[in-house]
């Protein structure tokens, strides 16, 4: 194989990589968009007061961000995201005024946990890399092997509480943040198709 040959072979497979994670990202987040504004709808039949009206409140920005994601709100998205997905109505239950009615603290903790495994899907598949990223994780154990992931999303059917330490779990294997970060990991095209300039 000559050089110009095998330079074009590269060429073609970061092509075709880049693409793979821009449609990765796009199906995570349109199921994600999807499964939200299902919680938003059972939400909106709660009982809220001013007191916990804020979690609602960044419950609704995290779903209009995803409602038409560009590369102008990445980084609010990206907050956004983890915000929610890092989110637990435990964390919140000592302040006073900020109780929640338990059908409304179980909705919230459902929407979290899921949120929690879109941004492992997200931070696993949305970045370039994943070939090598596998190869490490699988030699941090069973959390590591991709098929843990399918485990999570059964677990998520069964209760929040029981599939956030699987999700931590596949985190730690994968060396994913364990609470939110600054960093944008997620590619983007360089121009916005919806906000061009």
């Amino acid at each position: 194989m000559s050089a110009g040959t095998a330079a074009a072979r590269s060429a073609e497979d970061k092509t075709r990589s880049g693409e793979l994670v821009r449609i990765a990202r796009q199906l995570i987040l349109e199921e994600l968009s999807e499964t939200l504004a299902g919680f938003r709808t059972l939400l909106g039949k709660q009982q809220w007061t001013p007191g916990t009206g804020n979690v609602l409140n960044s419950f609704r920005t995290l779903v209009t961000l995803l409602r038409q994601p560009c590369p102008c709100t990445e980084g609010e998205l990206r907050g956004a995201l983890q915000q929610f997905a890092f989110y637990q109505t435990g964390d919140a239950a000592a302040a006073p005024g900020h109780e929640l009615v338990d059908e409304a603290r179980h909705l919230m903790d459902e929407a979290s946990a899921y949120t929690y495994f879109s941004l492992t899907l997200l931070d696993i598949f949305a970045e370039n890399g994943l070939e090598r990223r596998t190869r490490q994780a699988a030699q941090r154990g069973p959390d590591g092997n991709p098929e843990r992931l399918a485990h999570a999303r059964q677990e998520l059917a069964v209760s929040p509480y029981s599939s956030r330490p699987l999700i931590e779990a596949i985190r730690k294997a994968w060396s994913l943040p364990m609470s939110p970060s600054n960093v944008i990991r997620w590619p983007w095209e360089r121009a916005c198709p919806i906000h061009p300039s």
